[in-house]
């Protein structure tokens, strides 16, 4: 029998949050009632990027963007720092895909495909990837529709 060829991480993760749509765009009104986006820093560079309000911005910080879903407050802070109009984040796979790696390596949780395969692993990943346990329900979802078993 022969064997299936691994995906990468971000194949993974994009077939999760947006079935790898790099225009995908989901407000999120819990983060938004919360106000988790809070930093004035960040609402600021939003505000600069974007040459909107402080209501436009904290709309914008509690939304989750691209391929990958990566919520606005954490694209517009360490370590993505993304500099421009949220619009020109559309389309552009590469920088994406850049963006998605670089807040996995300062999570530390780029993790290759294989480690996902153990439970410790995937509960990890998905606990701080996207703050739930049930996150790696979707990692083993995903990692079926790529061919991969998990034992």
């Amino acid at each position: 029998m022969a064997s299936v060829p691994m995906p990468t991480l971000d194949s993974v993760i994009g077939w999760i949050e947006s079935r790898n749509d790099d225009c995908a765009l989901r407000f999120e009104p819990r983060i938004f009632a919360t106000q988790r986006y809070s930093d004035a820093e960040t609402l600021g560079k939003i505000m600069r990027a974007n040459h909107c309000s402080i209501n436009t911005a904290k709309m914008l910080a509690a939304c989750s963007f691209g391929r990958f879903q990566v919520m606005g407050f954490n694209l517009y802070s360490d370590p993505i720092n993304y500099p421009g109009e949220i619009g020109n984040y559309f389309h552009n796979d590469e920088l994406q895909r850049k963006n998605f790696y670089s807040f996995c390596q300062y999570k530390m949780i780029d993790f290759p495909v294989s480690d996902l395969l153990r439970t410790v692993k995937r509960n990890h990943f998905a606990q701080v990837y996207n703050g739930s346990l049930e996150y790696a329900d979707a990692i083993v979802a995903s990692l079926k529709h790529f061919g991969v078993s998990i034992q």
